[in-house]
């Protein structure tokens, strides 16, 4: 189900294993609705700095948990 999906991508955030921030960056482009700041927010936790530009496109998403997300994530990122 897209539940536990969700729950996997916030669990490898959580796991911080930069290993999986490629894999993370290639759903953003293949996944859609709230998933997408679950990605963000997980390639943040990770400290996935390669990943700013895919992320500041969703900066301006339809959806305001994806928004917030990508704009907590540039800023996780850039310290």
């Amino acid at each position: 189900s897209i539940q536990n999906k969700r729950h996997i991508i916030r669990s490898l955030g959580n796991i911080k294993d930069k290993g999986v921030a490629p894999i993370l960056e290639k759903m953003l482009s293949s996944q859609d609705g709230e998933i997408l700041g679950d990605i963000v927010r997980a390639l943040a936790e990770i400290g996935a700095t390669t990943s700013t530009e895919s992320i500041a496109l969703l900066e301006n998403h339809d959806l305001a948990w994806v928004r917030e997300s990508a704009i907590y994530a540039l800023r996780k990122l850039e310290r």
